[in-house]
């Protein structure tokens, strides 16, 4: 049977992130800070990346999620800083600086194809940042309306919890039965999805993904659908 929603994974999913790892991914944050001479940069990073430590220490191993506008807050506070951004904004410079975004081969082409057959599509993904930044990203790197887009950010469940991909299925309008999941995880997308009782679709993306270095590989022993290419996805649903 064709799915009548598509859900996606975002990152090495839909979108390939040029993850940065050092002191320049903070710099648009600290440049936006007023008065920013008095305050170290370096010393500014170090502070982030305690917090950062802190902050995930206490809610991954759990399956909860923080979120980075709460981090900037507390940042703020101890340095005592203050920007004309709002913690939303500024948590958005530090997306597009630590992680820009680019189309993973064959999203255009299937997200086109999904809005020729009428089969409406969306996000679910494990970060800390809002739904609304992540929306913002999407819609400007494929040009096109996003259908439901969720981060754990908002809805504090991290997958492979099934709540999130209830939550999303409510929003969406359409019975788990009627929807698909694509992701690169095996435990967070392929087996959080089963659980919810969406159809998973396990993309064996082969670009590197920093995040997944510590995935627990788990056995998938319950009917999932493999594709090594995005554009597979496409050739199987013409033949539904």
């Amino acid at each position: 049977m064709r799915p009548r929603m598509i859900f996606f994974d975002y990152g090495n999913t839909l979108v390939y992130e040029e993850v940065k790892q050092n002191i320049e991914s903070l710099r648009g944050v600290y440049n936006s800070i007023l008065d920013k001479e008095k305050i170290n940069f370096q010393e500014f990073y170090d502070q982030f990346l305690a917090k950062k430590e802190i902050y995930r220490n206490n809610h991954h191993p759990f399956d909860k999620e923080f979120k980075y506008t709460d981090l900037f807050e507390k940042l703020f506070q101890k340095f005592q800083a203050t920007s004309e951004l709002s913690f939303e904004e500024v948590s958005e410079i530090y997306f597009d600086d630590y992680a820009p975004g680019y189309p993973m081969e064959g999203a255009w082409e299937l997200l086109d194809y999904l809005e020729e057959e009428d089969i409406k599509f969306g996000v679910i993904s494990n970060l800390s940042w809002s739904s609304n930044i992540l929306r913002k990203r999407l819609e400007k790197i494929f040009e096109r309306h996003m259908g439901p887009v969720l981060t754990t950010g908002d809805y504090i469940f991290r997958k492979p919890d099934k709540k999130i991909f209830e939550i999303a299925a409510d929003i969406s309008g359409y019975n788990p039965l009627e929807i698909w999941y694509v992701g690169d995880n095996p435990l967070c997308d392929i087996y959080g999805s089963n659980l919810a009782g969406m159809t998973p679709v396990y993309f064996r993306a082969k670009t590197e993904n920093v995040f997944m270095k510590d995935a627990e590989m788990i056995n998938l022993d319950f009917e999932h659908i493999d594709v090594d290419h995005l554009l597979e996805l496409k050739e199987i649903l013409e033949k539904r």
